[in-house]
């Protein structure tokens, strides 16, 4: 992260300027929360809860939770990114794209299970782009329609695992997409269940 930002401290979720250049190396693993009511303007992140609990709270979208992270220092921890919990079936339409991230260790996205859908139309739902770092995906449900490389696209550099619990629906095109374009991407593992019209 670079220039004047506004950031949240560590512990109590204050917000705080950062200044010039800031990247906090963190000290141990660490979860991002997600939930249909939270915010990604009032939210720390660090709690699961409603924004009604600012600052104290999940984010809106999986991807404000992915922008901070790959602003930390993962110093070897692993960062997840989870759903909260809440009631019923929540679906998440964002296309989400993860880029370079910082100091060994590894992203872990998780959801509830069926309860948490990942459904996106014309987009992958999840870009792994010359991550370096191994992400892994678990406990979803995904989806995608139109026309998109797969559901999730592994370019460059990049290094997935999918654990179980995770069901693949209808894909516009594959599931899972490695795109090797002068570097190495890779399928660490691919623990996941394929339903309805999937590749």
């Amino acid at each position: 992260m670079t220039g004047n930002a506004t950031c949240f401290a560590d512990v109590a979720g204050t917000l705080v300027d950062c200044g010039a250049t800031v990247r906090l190396k963190i000290a141990a693993a660490r979860t991002y929360y997600y939930r249909t009511d939270g915010s990604n303007t009032l939210c720390t992140g660090l709690a699961d809860a409603a924004a009604a609990a600012a600052p104290a709270c999940a984010f809106l979208t999986i991807q404000k939770a992915v922008d901070v992270a790959e602003g930390l220092d993962f110093n070897g921890f692993t960062v997840t990114i989870a759903h909260g919990v809440e009631s019923g079936v929540k679906t998440f339409t964002e296309c989400v794209a993860v880029d370079t991230l910082t100091g060994g260790g590894s992203l872990a996205f998780t959801g509830n299970s069926t309860d948490t859908v990942w459904s996106t139309t014309g987009c992958d739902a999840l870009l792994l782009r010359n991550t370096i770092s191994v992400v892994t995906v678990g406990n979803f449900r995904l989806q995608s329609a139109g026309a998109v490389s797969g559901t999730i696209n592994v370019v460059n550099n990049s290094i997935l695992g999918v654990s179980t619990g995770t069901i693949f629906g209808a894909s516009g095109n594959a599931d899972i997409y490695i795109h090797d374009s002068a570097a190495e991407a890779k399928i660490l593992s691919a623990n996941y269940i394929k339903d309805g019209n999937s590749n």
